[in-house]
């Protein structure tokens, strides 16, 4: 629909339930910083110019409500949200009942957290525009030594973020597939894994990410037989969900 921004109703109450069930989940300090208050679309690649905006983080549900009754707005009450076999409605429930001060010391966790991510991810970006080149083929190359400098934590976040785009992946692989990788790479100077669709390979101090071939004897970063209609109307076209 040509949407560049995106507004939605997360409430300080989702907030909170989303810091909990995190909790419970035995999440990193990175998850249990919450939801943010600007984000880029999770769609790939339908969504990639699209910007979720969250303005409503800092205002309770009974704030919004009282607000909306106040000025005679409507609204919708989803039947599942009293469905108790959800963990969200469950977690609902207890936050209701948690006391203003509880509240307030939940969220002050989750802003510290945030302001947190914020600053490590502000790091991560400039070093990878200082470490990384963007390769023609969609691979990319780095510095080994570079990279293993970053820390297990960080090293982890970027193989991550590194793999979703040389292989067009919508999603990130899986954790523990990722800490094998970083575990093979500090292990050897030359050798080649792979996590989720992405492959890495390493030769002395050249470490480069393609996208994961689909067969044992392809080679790294061979483009991919692939047919995609083109109509007169077309302005952009998105190929192999890395090329636009």
């Amino acid at each position: 629909q040509g949407i560049e921004y995106l507004l939605l109703g997360h409430t300080q109450d989702d907030q909170i339930e989303t810091f909990l069930m995190r909790v419970r989940a035995g999440s990193t300090w990175y998850g249990l910083a919450g939801l943010p208050h600007k984000s880029p679309s999770p769609i790939w690649p339908e969504g990639r110019a699209l910007t979720l905006i969250r303005p409503l983080l800092d205002v309770t549900r009974c704030e919004l409500s009282d607000f909306l009754a106040a000025h005679s707005l409507q609204w919708i009450d989803d039947p599942s949200n009293e469905n108790m076999k959800y963990e969200r409605i469950r977690t609902r429930r207890l936050v209701s009942n948690m006391s203003g001060d509880a509240r307030n010391k939940a969220v002050s966790s989750i802003n510290r957290m945030k302001l947190l991510r914020e600053t490590a991810n502000a790091e991560l970006d400039a070093w990878n525009v200082r470490h990384t080149e963007q390769r023609i083929d969609g691979s990319m190359e780095l510095d080994r030594d570079a990279f293993l400098a970053l820390g297990d934590e960080r090293g982890q976040r970027f193989l991550a973020l590194a793999g979703m785009c040389v292989s067009g992946a919508k999603t990130q692989a899986r954790t523990q597939s990722i800490a094998s990788a970083l575990s093979a790479i500090k292990a050897s100077f030359n050798d080649a894994v792979t996590f989720g669709q992405c492959w890495c390979v390493w030769r002395q101090n050249a470490l480069r990410l393609y996208r994961r071939p689909t067969g044992e004897k392809r080679t790294p970063g061979a483009p991919v037989s692939e047919t995609t209609p083109v109509s007169k109307d077309m302005h952009t076209l998105i190929w192999d969900n890395r090329f636009e």
